[in-house]
């Protein structure tokens, strides 16, 4: 696996399992206070932990694991992430050679005490060769066999998936931006980039093929005053924009709704794709 494919899959990874249930509610808030300069003074914490969840990507994934002493991996991850056996990653975490925060943590219907394995200690001992991954030539090839059907529904909500991440990292790079992090900026704004132009050829052949709904066209008003114009399309109940022209604007598609800056990355829609099924699943389509 290359180091961007590595990450894509501990972050799929922590996500899926919902590994924020092993990180302390105030010392969320401490984090999301800190670096990201999110209030969370009087939010629930199931918001907390939702907002914690929405922030994470590829890209910040170095904040997590430096901010949140907790954030890491159980057996069941390690085996997940990196192909080996659940014997052989609990080996791994028994051996001394990562480091681990024991913890006693609750879940839905019992408690138990949890080792927390520190997630670079596992990088460097699979960049060394001593992890046996004996699953991982076979870890694309299977999902590809697995991969679910072109289908509108399965594309839709793929594209879903891969549009909201983009906008995450958006996100992630103009807060490092503003902060002086010009390297996670940069990484932040590549991987944005690919993930639009993933967004953009897919919508291009569903359009070309005549899949996609057009609906009209958005103005879009920012606080500068700068105004922007999206061509909105939907597919299987999800809408999507691509960029209008100036000159393609006709003002009998102009829609009602305005939209106010920028479209909001958060995921407010539960989908069955996972990052990884998506970002296949479209390529494989465009292909």
């Amino acid at each position: 696996m290359t180091d961007d494919e590595l990450k894509e899959k501990i972050v799929e990874s922590w996500l899926t399992n919902h590994r924020d249930i092993l990180i302390d509610l105030d010392k969320l808030k401490i984090f999301l206070g800190n670096k990201y300069r999110i209030k969370t003074k009087g939010m629930l914490p199931d918001k907390v932990r939702e907002t914690a969840r929405s922030h994470l990507t590829p890209d910040t994934l170095d904040d997590y694991i430096s901010g949140l002493p907790e954030f890491g991996f159980l057996i069941k991850d390690i085996a997940e992430v990196f192909g080996v056996s659940e014997y052989k990653a609990n080996k791994i975490v028994k051996s001394g050679e990562v480091r681990c925060v024991d913890k006693w943590v609750k879940f839905s219907d019992y408690k138990t005490t949890v080792h927390i394995a520190y997630i670079p200690d596992l990088v460097s001992l699979y960049k060394a060769g001593k992890m046996i991954h004996k699953k991982e030539v076979a870890y694309k090839a299977v999902q590809f066999v697995q991969l679910i059907e072109a289908t509108d529904e399965n594309i839709a909500q793929a594209l879903y998936v891969i549009n909201k991440s983009a906008k995450k990292s958006r996100d992630t790079k103009n807060c490092k931006y503003e902060d002086g992090d010009h390297s996670t900026c940069h990484a932040s704004k590549t991987r944005m980039l690919k993930l639009y132009a993933l967004k953009d050829r897919t919508m291009k052949k569903l359009i070309d093929e005549g899949r996609m709904d057009y609906i009209g066209i958005n103005k879009q008003e920012f606080e500068d005053g700068y105004v922007n114009y999206l061509k909105l399309y939907s597919l299987s109940g999800f809408t999507f924009h691509v960029p209008c022209e100036s000159y393609e604007v006709n003002k009998d598609e102009l829609l009602e709704s305005t939209i106010n800056n920028l479209i909001s990355s958060e995921q407010t829609r539960k989908t069955q794709i996972s990052f990884t099924q998506a970002k296949l699943l479209l390529e494989k389509y465009v292909a």
